[in-house]
């Protein structure tokens, strides 16, 4: 689509074909309006929509890769919003969203880099809701609670909601997590089956539906 720049090509126009658009590349990541790469540096660079991007009072189009931190082990893009956690551990998160409390902080109309976390290992980030492993293998979740299966309300501080976790995935009113015997569990909104139970019923309790997992990856309604 490429509509706000984030192909880092330079322009706003459709790309019909695959297109070299950086290298010494480690990681990408793209969601609405903006995506990200990491290098083999520990630079993160992104392009897209300027507010997405964590920077203030920017309603430009950033069509060529810019650079927004460095000392970074691992990024993810969310809800209008961009996250990378430092060779430190430490989380940080900025950019538009945070409606919902998924930024894991209950200020919505931040836009600057702000630290939310620190000890973690892994991050996720989907449409309302995040969640983060420590190095612990302690699941935090902050977000919609309808991600949790509930009708309504919102969790902006991060909250534990399991253990022994190696991996999660973040979709846009649900997730996935595999624990560290590789079983796989889900929770939250399941209208179009996505949770894997058996049904279309919303579930508020964790549902492990497959073993011997590897990797998890959630989609919007998928």
């Amino acid at each position: 689509h490429n509509g706000v720049g984030e192909g880092g090509l330079g322009h706003k126009n459709k790309v019909k074909s695959f297109t070299k658009s950086a290298s010494g590349v480690k990681k990408v990541s793209m969601s609405g309006e903006l995506a990200l790469y990491l290098d083999f540096n520990g630079n993160l660079y992104g392009a897209g929509y300027g507010l997405n991007l964590g920077i203030p009072n920017d309603t430009s189009y950033r069509t060529t890769w810019t650079k927004r931190a460095s000392n970074v082990r691992d990024m993810e893009t969310g809800n209008r919003a961009t996250w990378y956690i430092t060779n430190n551990n430490d989380l940080y998160v900025g950019g538009q969203g945070g409606n919902y409390g998924e930024k894991g902080y209950s200020q919505t109309n931040n836009i600057k880099f702000i630290k939310t976390a620190s000890n973690v290992k892994y991050v996720s980030a989907g449409s309302h809701c995040s969640c983060y492993i420590d190095f612990s293998d302690n699941l935090y979740f902050a977000g919609s609670k309808t991600s949790l299966g509930l009708s309504s309300g919102k969790q902006s501080t991060w909250t534990k909601i399991a253990d022994n976790a190696r991996m999660v995935s973040c979709g846009a009113d649900h997730f996935a997590y595999i624990d560290n015997n590789n079983d796989l569990f889900t929770i939250g909104d399941n209208i179009r089956g996505q949770l894997g139970i058996g049904s279309t019923t919303d579930s508020s309790v964790f549902n492990k539906v497959a073993s011997n997992v590897k990797d998890v990856v959630c989609g919007t309604c998928c």
